[in-house]
């Protein structure tokens, strides 16, 4: 039988009111995921364009490293280049730079080293062993972070004046080892393994040393990247201390070259600083995974 017209004031009951409903409005299902793909479609807008401005820098620098100089200074200026050249990466692996560049990358990369054993050593003294003053110690080093770093300034300059250490890589391998901030990290990290584990190794007969090496630093990875990602960038980018104890020009830093002995042609000045920034991004994509991770469970006391 054909469906009658209500009549005029009348309401739908049961299923004559269900499919009135269902024929009056969209499925509640298809607006969700019409709301939530507008949604998405903005964010990754969004994250598009943030990106290709962030980008943007990199990719003139990339693409004028490659230019003639005359076509640097031509007005207007133009993002894409005429003429392809690479004569300007040939400064970038001249000797001229290669000097900087290798005492950057020894200076760095020993500090690095150092850097997560002295302040592994401590961070771990700190969180798993009770010594008289332990506590004081601590306190100290937070309190030394909120000293600003250029009050260290002179005091460094004396002892390594005094060391008869002044324009030498080794004063700036020293003068960067400490890290108070590493220390905090690390022994914040370190507070939540598990002393079983350490217990059953000391039972076993294990030393402090052989504790340390094979056990707490395996499981201590995460956050002992973050300080090598964390020392080399600051080391690698580092100008204040070498521009006070470097005076020698072969024993320049890539910083202090960049600054005081740059090249007459603006082309080969950015294929310095392309080059430059290459090893920083090596080790970030070599210690990525470690970065996010000890980062997280740092102080959470969540270590797996």
């Amino acid at each position: 039988m054909a469906n009658k017209p209500l009549p005029v004031g009348s309401e739908a009951t049961g299923p004559a009111k269900t499919a009135v409903a269902v024929r009056s409005r969209p499925p509640a299902g298809r607006k969700r995921l019409l709301r939530k793909g507008i949604r998405l479609t903005w964010l990754y807008a969004i994250a598009v364009g943030l990106a290709c401005l962030t980008a943007f820098p990199l990719v003139w620098l990339v693409i004028t490293i490659f230019k003639p100089t005359y076509e640097i200074f031509q007005y207007p200026p133009t993002l894409f280049a005429h003429v392809y050249t690479l004569a300007n990466l040939r400064y970038a692996i001249s000797a001229t730079f290669l000097g900087p560049f290798f005492n950057s990358l020894y200076i760095t990369v020993v500090t690095s080293i150092l850097q997560v054993l002295v302040n592994g050593l401590a961070g771990y003294a700190l969180a798993k062993h009770r010594f008289p003053g332990r506590t004081v110690i601590f306190y100290i080093l937070l309190s030394s972070m909120m000293v600003p770093f250029q009050i260290y300034l002179i005091p460094d300059f004396l002892i390594i004046k005094h060391l008869s250490l002044l324009d030498t890589r080794t004063a700036l391998i020293i003068t960067w080892v400490g890290s108070a901030g590493s220390v905090f990290l690390i022994r914040q990290y370190m507070l939540g393994l598990p002393d079983s584990t350490l217990e059953a190794a000391r039972l076993d007969g294990a030393s402090e040393w052989r504790t340390f090496f094979q056990i707490v630093v395996p499981m201590s990875t995460p956050v002992l990247g973050v300080v090598a990602i964390f020392s080399f960038f600051s080391q690698w980018n580092n100008l204040l201390m070498p521009l006070i104890l470097i005076h020698t020009q072969s024993k320049y830093t890539l910083p202090l070259f960049l600054v005081f002995s740059p090249s007459s042609n603006p082309a080969q000045n950015m294929a310095a600083a392309f080059v430059t920034s290459i090893p920083p991004l090596i080790v970030f994509l070599l210690l990525q995974r470690y970065f996010s991770q000890g980062i997280a469970l740092t102080g959470t006391g969540e270590q797996g």
